[in-house]
């Protein structure tokens, strides 16, 4: 990195935390430490400019900042848990799809190797396609297209995809319990880590939805994130929205969201359980989960899963529960069960 880009960067921070002074109305003292105490949360304990004033890392004390998981923490989570010759498995979508298609019932077409035949096929199954770059990430680069209505228009839209790299999707038909008044297809995000004694912990789950007319979940692209109950799959606080937990209410609806319960808990348990157990390569993942009519359905799955929905809201500090699991690789020696944490063991042999 160039001096401009490091000076540019350092303004960027400076510029961040003085609004963060002025916000929070403190005096010139403490305006000064603020500074001090950030480059000290990066540097102790890897906390990115982001996570310091929306996760509200500025809040916590020395004592508690251990517990979080920051960049590095899950960088070094990542390394210690997933394999690089996993990872194409949850990173390439076609190849994600091959893997676990148990899980992902619907119709696609991966753009480099399918036949007109096979997209016109995939055209005749539904009113609208979902066009995913091959290796995108948080929604990035999808849209949702209207199904050609005839042959010629379908050989446009092929000739058109063809010249990319693209996972074609058939539109998802949810569960009319995931449904909240917008056009996007909500999902859950359930994370699991898979110890060395082949035991699945599941912990954190969120309910993402979207917002009106955009067609991702995703919480860059304005979604909001609702905390659900790890064991009975009830929502419990308000949803998580442009910094702030406020959504009592969905957008835009008058559906109630604190105290909603989430559609075939018990089977979503049991899918991610079965789906962590079948990449043993990659044993942090954080899944993004559908559910149709028909049961529970794979959107896709995340090697290296963000940390806002873990450690922005609810129930924080994932880092030191999820030490008890990893504590004979990592470095440090915190140890912090939490009964939020489902733990499922591996089938007993016969």
């Amino acid at each position: 990195m160039d001096l401009s880009a490091i000076k540019s960067r350092l303004g960027k921070y400076l510029g961040s935390l003085s609004q963060l002074n002025k916000t929070e109305g403190w005096g010139p003292i403490k305006s000064v430490s603020t500074y001090f105490d950030y480059f000290g949360a990066y540097v102790k304990h890897g906390c990115l400019i982001d996570q310091y004033i929306n996760g509200k890392f500025y809040t916590y004390r020395n004592y508690y900042r251990k517990r979080i998981i920051t960049q590095r923490r899950l960088d070094e989570i990542i390394r210690i848990a997933n394999k690089p010759d996993g990872i194409h498995l949850l990173e390439n979508k076609a190849d994600f799809n091959r893997h676990f298609s148990k899980w992902v019932k619907r119709g696609w077409a991966f753009s480099e190797t399918m036949t007109l035949d096979d997209f016109s096929a995939l055209c005749k199954t539904c009113k609208y396609l979902f066009v995913k770059p091959l290796d995108s990430y948080e929604g990035k680069g999808i849209e949702r297209i209207e199904t050609p209505a005839d042959e010629e228009s379908i050989r446009g839209l092929y000739d058109k995809l063809k010249g990319g790299r693209f996972i074609i999707e058939q539109e998802l038909k949810q569960h009319p319990g995931m449904i909240f008044g917008n056009k996007s297809v909500n999902t859950l995000r359930i994370n699991t880590l898979l110890d060395r004694e082949g035991n699945v912990h599941i912990f954190k789950p969120v309910l993402r939805t979207g917002v009106g007319d955009a067609v991702v979940d995703n919480y860059n692209a304005g979604g909001v994130e609702y905390a659900v109950d790890t064991e009975t799959g009830i929502i419990t606080m308000p949803g998580y929205s442009q910094g702030i937990m406020k959504e009592i209410y969905h957008p835009g609806t008058d559906i109630k969201m604190v105290g909603y319960q989430i559609p075939m808990w018990k089977e979503v348990i049991e899918t991610v359980t079965q789906a962590a157990r079948h990449i043993p390569q990659c044993r942090y993942i954080g899944w993004d989960v559908a559910i149709t009519p028909d049961g529970i359905e794979f959107i896709e799955g995340n090697h290296n899963p963000g940390y806002v929905c873990m450690e922005y809201f609810g129930e924080t500090g994932w880092y030191g529960k999820l030490k008890k699991y990893l504590s004979a690789d990592l470095h440090e020696s915190i140890r912090q069960p939490s009964k939020s944490i489902i733990t499922l063991p591996p089938p007993k042999k016969k």
